[in-house]
């Protein structure tokens, strides 16, 4: 079972940076900008279809 602990959103034409958001945190879920995607991610296999290239 996969359990996420966290979820990446690309940037759009507005921002370009990448927000990270922590699910389950009430009443909101907690947000962080970030100014590049982390390096972990950027190892990830098929990572070039979620950025859209």
């Amino acid at each position: 079972m996969l359990n996420t602990v966290e979820y990446i959103y690309p940037p759009d034409s507005a921002q370009r940076s990448y927000q990270r958001v922590l699910p389950g945190r009430c009443p909101q879920p907690a947000r962080q900008q970030l100014a590049a995607l982390p390096a972990e991610y950027q190892r990830i296999r098929g990572i070039a279809w979620f950025l859209n290239r």
